[in-house]
């Protein structure tokens, strides 16, 4: 019997083969995009690391901005579960031009930082172009460019014409020594303009009280690490002292994609299952009307035979 509804009603059974395959296909597809997103940010974490730490000073009980001690980097790299630690200090008297014709306030978006050396390995990074600051280098009106920051001024190449490329940070020339790849868990180093310490306490009067602290914690031991950074960074007030962890956010989107997956999932189901009752109440409402249909046609030829 099944055979032969199939092969009478070809129509109606095409439209309702359609739509069971149509609400297949489209769970398939939501579970599909939502698990290679989900596959791509666990990748990215595992890529990335999730044992970068960042250490902040926050405010005071007044309302005031703390700030961190200058032997904050010091002393935390004295911790067994930290592996290496570098801090940046904002400069912020200084503003980085692609030549003095342009305004001071027109900045475009691109911070001054003084940086430690070991800054690029504590963020896992790369330098594209050139090289990164060093312990002599920093001595000298070098800078190391974001790549956001490269791409503002429009620094494609460190020569041109076999002269080096230049760029003007605060009141003098600063030769581009290097240009550093992307850096996902740290995107405001990409749109920042790096200087040593020496040049920024000589030219601005920078001291080493840092504005972030990046902290690469041993992987068996981040919560070790989280738990120590604030008391050891500033002994004194650890309370004014502000610790994250810039990977979380990424682990957020991808818990973020598993509920997401859920409720796209039962959302599917449902639609299923509100598409298979309406084959259902269809098909039952045409098996009822086709004896009526049939009874109808075959009444002719019933009245006939009787006259």
């Amino acid at each position: 019997m099944a055979s032969v509804g199939l092969r009478t009603r070809r129509v109606r059974a095409a439209l309702s083969a359609l739509g069971v395959a149509i609400g297949i296909a489209a769970m398939v597809a939501v579970l599909g995009i939502s698990e290679s997103s989900k596959a791509g940010l666990v990748a990215e974490l595992d890529e990335l690391g999730t044992n970068l730490l960042t250490v902040a000073p926050g405010q005071t009980f007044l309302g005031a901005n703390a700030q961190l001690p200058e032997a904050a980097g010091r002393a935390v790299r004295n911790l067994r579960s930290v592996r290496s630690a570098a801090t940046v200090t904002a400069i912020t008297t200084a503003s980085v031009r692609r030549n003095p014709y342009i305004e001071a306030a027109e900045t475009g978006g691109i911070a001054v930082y003084a940086a430690d050396p070991g800054l690029l390995a504590t963020l896992d990074g790369r330098v594209v172009e050139g090289r990164f600051l060093d312990s002599a280098s920093e001595r000298y009106p070098l800078v190391v460019l974001g790549s956001v920051a490269a791409e503002r001024l429009g620094v494609e190449r460190l020569t041109v014409n076999g002269c080096p490329v230049q760029v003007y940070l605060g009141d003098r020339w600063f030769t581009v020594a290097g240009v550093i790849g992307l850096l996902p868990l740290a995107p405001e180093i990409e749109r920042a303009a790096l200087i040593g310490y020496p040049i920024a306490h000589e030219l601005f009067g920078t001291s080493r009280h840092a504005s972030t602290l990046y902290v690469r914690a041993n992987p068996e031991r981040v919560r070790e690490a989280d738990s120590l950074l604030a008391a050891t960074a500033d002994p004194q007030n650890p309370e004014n002292t502000t610790v994250s962890r810039p990977s979380a956010a990424l682990q957020a989107r991808a818990d973020a994609q598993s509920t997401l997956t859920a409720v796209f999932l039962g959302l599917g189901a449902v639609a299923l299952l509100v598409g298979g009752v309406g084959i259902a109440l269809l098909m039952g409402a045409l098996a009822g009307l086709y004896p009526a249909i049939r009874a109808a046609r075959l009444a002719p030829a019933v009245a006939l035979r009787s006259v």
